[in-house]
């Protein structure tokens, strides 16, 4: 891996991330990067997961494109180790590699919720583990990936003060409509988040709505149900937002991340119609 020019650091982890779901070239410097990545998961992980102590453990499956499904775990793994880069040398995007890709991880909804449950746990253990295998590998080579720390040192909190921001800039403005009920909240105006932090740990705007405490108890952890009419009221609640001449400095922070993340740039005169509805999307 260290032979190929991509340093990990919090810009490349940011451009990384922007190539997800796109159509967008990928450098071949960043392909071969992937391809040694998965190699390495196919054979550490996926190679030791199943037995721990001599104890099969099925939390979830491997199906390859070339074997017939009846075919073990193991003789499916085996088969995802072929893809070479010669196989995929000519994907250009993301999408590409996903359609090159012969092997999928397949598991169940008892163990989604699971790993959902677990995921705070479950991401502080692998990141830092991984930042101290790296360190102690590579620091020689690469000092940049001290980095890795400040990496693991930036995930997400509940940051109450910014809901406490949140909730004051929705009260000076008369955002006092309850999503969920749509009555007026006259008192007691709480924030809930839209998806839950345990699924979808983002304090962003557009993440947090102002809610009555009786529906904010109600919905508790659970994903809602995104109707006709609830799309609306979260699409208007946004505009309204969006539409402000004011907009409150902690939503203009939240825009130019989504900006420079998604876009790969900064946002220009976010109050216009077409940088709304870039938002809003």
């Amino acid at each position: 891996m260290k032979s190929f020019p991509f340093v990990l650091n919090i810009e490349n982890t940011n451009l990384l991330y922007s190539f997800i779901d796109e159509t967008d070239e990928l450098p071949e410097s960043l392909v071969r990067l992937l391809l040694e990545i998965r190699k390495i998961i196919i054979n550490q992980p996926l190679q030791h997961i199943r037995n721990v102590k001599d104890i099969t453990v099925s939390l979830f499956g491997l199906l390859s494109t070339k074997d017939p499904i009846q075919n073990d775990f193991e003789d499916h793994r085996k088969t995802g180790l072929q893809l070479k880069w010669n196989d995929i040398k000519s994907s250009t995007n993301w999408n590409d590699l996903l359609t090159n890709e012969n092997l999928q991880l397949f598991y169940g909804h008892q163990t989604f919720q699971e790993i959902s449950d677990m995921r705070f746990w479950l991401r502080d253990v692998l990141v830092k583990r991984w930042a101290q295998e790296c360190i102690e590998r590579f620091d020689a080579i690469n000092p940049n990936l001290l980095s890795l720390f400040d990496l693991w040192k930036r995930t997400p909190q509940r940051d109450t003060e910014s809901i406490k921001n949140y909730r004051m800039f929705y009260l000076e403005n008369g955002l006092r409509m309850c999503l969920y009920c749509n009555q007026f909240i006259e008192k007691d105006l709480e924030l809930d988040h839209l998806f839950p932090w345990s699924r979808f740990p983002v304090n962003s705007f557009w993440n947090l709505y102002p809610v009555c405490s009786s529906c904010n108890s109600k919905k508790s952890d659970k994903i809602p149900v995104i109707t006709k009419d609830l799309d609306k009221r979260i699409s208007n609640h946004l505009f309204t937002c969006l539409k402000m001449e004011s907009i409150n400095n902690i939503i203009q922070m939240d825009i130019i991340r989504l900006y420079k993340r998604r876009f790969n740039s900064n946002p220009i005169n976010i109050v216009c119609d077409q940088k709304i509805k870039e938002v809003l999307e």
